[in-house]
């Protein structure tokens, strides 16, 4: 899906060259399953206040860990375990209204953690429900050998 290009100097090289790439595929779990976890961050969390949670629920056909929440001054951090089976997942807080979200999912190695991040107008306080969605699943690593000359 996305564009490359290499460039070499072909003095002593034979034609076709083999080029090797190595990719992993992700696709969504077929259904709308959803988990929560509810997770109590008091009447007033600080900025950089970490609540230790190390709580798991089933999701998707896996177990999905939240090892910890990180207040900010607009939002929370969350940050995850998953088990084996499901690759990323979408994460959502009940009672925000989220101007931005992000974090590092569908890891570039094999996904065993990931953090997702998601910001508030108006952040919420004391016990907030997590909520989870749209897993994915990956695939195993596949190798693409495609053979070039130059024309």
């Amino acid at each position: 899906r996305f564009p490359w290009a290499i460039q070499f100097s072909s003095a002593g090289v034979t034609f076709p060259i083999k080029i090797s790439t190595e990719s992993k595929s992700f696709e969504p779990v077929e259904g709308d399953e959803q988990a929560e976890f509810m997770v109590d961050v008091g009447q007033n969390p600080q900025s950089g206040q970490v609540f230790d949670v190390n709580q798991s629920v089933l999701f998707a056909g896996d177990t999905v860990r939240l090892n910890k929440v990180t207040a900010f001054k607009n939002g929370y951090s969350f940050n995850f375990s998953l088990g084996g089976k499901i690759s990323n997942l979408s994460v959502s807080l009940q009672n925000c209204k989220g101007y931005s979200s992000g974090g590092v999912g569908f890891a570039a190695v094999e996904p065993e953690t990931m953090s997702q991040s998601i910001f508030c107008e108006n952040t919420p306080i004391g016990v907030l429900t997590v909520i989870l969605t749209d897993a994915y699943v990956s695939h195993d690593r596949t190798t693409t050998d495609v053979f070039w000359a130059p024309d």
